[in-house]
């Protein structure tokens, strides 16, 4: 199991909440510091722990100050701890079931507002991808192509995107979306520059394969976009390289481009097309693992409303994952 160092202030007067909400947990260790009208408290526990514990803290005390809370990984902790689920109170294992198997809903967060960030190194980013990628379009390179496909910038703010949905933050669908159409568009652009300046051929494999789309790309892109949601919500981020790959979004909307530039239209159209495809799989697959998780807004009052926007986002991710089927299918 998966620890986290937590670390509480607040104000001295406030130990005796802090105890009571304290006695209604088995943490793995608690220590207290007193300084100055200030209370530190840290401790040692569960990964799973962590999310219902800042929950109820911030319920308690954000309204106060000093508040202060901070939640570090634990690389190692000795001595061992002996696993003992059994003594752990109900009311914690029911709470503790919200969050099996994932990370906390801030580290999520935190996580995705640092990768749907749009700044100069994203943006050098998408340009150093964009022409990774045209370069090995163009060379026919798997390898070249497999390095700009781990590069992917465009991977974290669709599952920005999708958490947002989630938890009916629109400040972070705002980011997400401003990321994620400024890395299209500046990589699609870039593409399209390197079409006009260098002869583009059709017929080279790399650049055709990326034409033909299909209803097991679909599928594809469902299940790669579900086990990176998974990936993401585990912490697990060397996992969310092999989704990178799978369902990369880069060589499509690069070969997009190049054929755009080069004046292959209705080459491009389907290129465009798998670009769709795999954006709408993402973000369906992410907000449906995200709910299957029992990921939510932080407090209960919000539940009900942020859960019916949610399933609403998800007809609609539906809805237009059929639309791109029946298009596709028509194409074939």
């Amino acid at each position: 199991m998966a620890l986290r160092l937590m670390t509480l202030v607040v104000a001295t007067e406030a130990k005796a909440k802090l105890e009571q909400i304290l006695e209604e947990r088995d943490l793995r260790d608690c220590w207290q510091e007193e300084d100055d009208g200030h209370l530190q408290v840290n401790m040692v526990l569960n990964a799973d722990q962590a999310e219902p514990l800042m929950d109820a803290f911030c319920d308690a005390f954000s309204e106060q100050s000093p508040f202060k809370l901070i939640l570090l990984p634990v690389e190692a902790a000795l001595p061992h701890p002996e696993e003992d689920e059994d003594q752990q109170p109900e009311a914690e294992q029911q709470e503790q079931q919200k969050a099996a198997n994932r990370v906390s809903r801030d580290e999520l967060y935190d996580e995705a507002i640092s990768g749907s960030r749009l700044g100069r190194n994203y943006l050098l980013m998408v340009i150093l991808s964009a022409i990774v990628a045209a370069v090995g379009l163009l060379r026919d390179d798997i390898a070249i192509i497999i390095g700009a496909m781990v590069i992917a910038p465009l991977l974290m703010p669709n599952i920005a995107l999708s958490l947002a949905t989630t938890l009916g933050d629109l400040d972070l669908g705002k980011k997400a979306l401003l990321c994620n159409g400024a890395g299209l568009a500046l990589g699609l652009l870039v593409a399209a520059a390197i079409g006009l300046v260098i002869a583009v051929d059709p017929s080279i494999n790399a650049i055709h394969s990326r034409t033909e789309v299909s209803l097991s790309d679909l599928v594809l892109a469902l299940c790669a976009g579900a086990a990176g949601t998974l990936a993401f919500t585990a912490g697990q981020a060397g996992a969310v390289i092999g989704v990178m790959v799978a369902v990369a979004l880069m060589p499509p909307l690069v070969a997009c481009g190049l054929l755009a530039g080069g004046g292959h239209w209705a080459l491009a159209g389907k290129a465009a097309l798998l670009v769709a495809s795999n954006l709408v799989c993402i973000n369906l697959a992410g907000v449906g693992t995200f709910l299957l998780q029992g990921l939510g807004p932080r407090h209960w009052w919000q539940e009900d409303k942020v859960r019916k926007a949610s399933i609403r986002a998800f007809a609609i991710w539906a809805v237009l994952l059929v639309a791109l089927a029946a298009l596709i299918k028509t194409l074939l």
